[in-house]
């Protein structure tokens, strides 16, 4: 496809700014880049993002075409997911039922003799955190060894 060469905005009258708003925001629904999207409404990346600074309505429709754009990518992986993905199906589980489908560890600790400290931890958050139920610190020793 041939690149167009936009028409300097300050040569474009408010019908044709209105116009290349507007394709701008339908093929970005579509699409979701915002260079493709410009350029196919015969803008630039630039002039985009100074109508968006500045023109809040368009900001907010730029925003809601944004929104049904990752809404129609969702609709298709959740089809892919289950139709032949088991990981992406328990990768949107996870998204959408952490409480029940996200790894979680918890720990429990007494403090005190009246209050208990309990921390939920997702498994990609703790990584490599050392154990220290079984004495390990956090240089990757045993509390023994960290002591001497």
């Amino acid at each position: 496809m041939a690149r167009q060469n936009p028409k300097p905005v300050n040569r474009l009258s408010e019908k044709e700014i209105k116009e290349i708003k507007t394709k701008f925001l339908k093929v970005y629904s579509r699409t979701g880049v915002l260079t493709y999207s410009a350029e196919r409404a015969g803008s630039t990346v630039v002039q985009i993002r100074k109508w968006l600074s500045r023109d809040e309505a368009f900001a907010k429709r730029f925003d809601q075409m944004q929104e049904k754009f990752v809404d129609t990518l969702e609709m298709v992986a959740v089809q892919r997911a289950m139709e032949k993905s088991d990981t992406l199906l328990l990768a949107l589980l996870k998204a959408n039922r952490p409480k029940k489908y996200r790894e979680n560890v918890k720990m429990e600790a007494d403090v005190n003799e009246k209050k208990t400290v309990t921390l939920v931890f997702s498994k990609d958050e703790i990584g490599d955190m050392p154990n220290f139920a079984k004495g390990e610190t956090p240089s990757g020793g045993t509390a023994e060894e960290t002591e001497t």
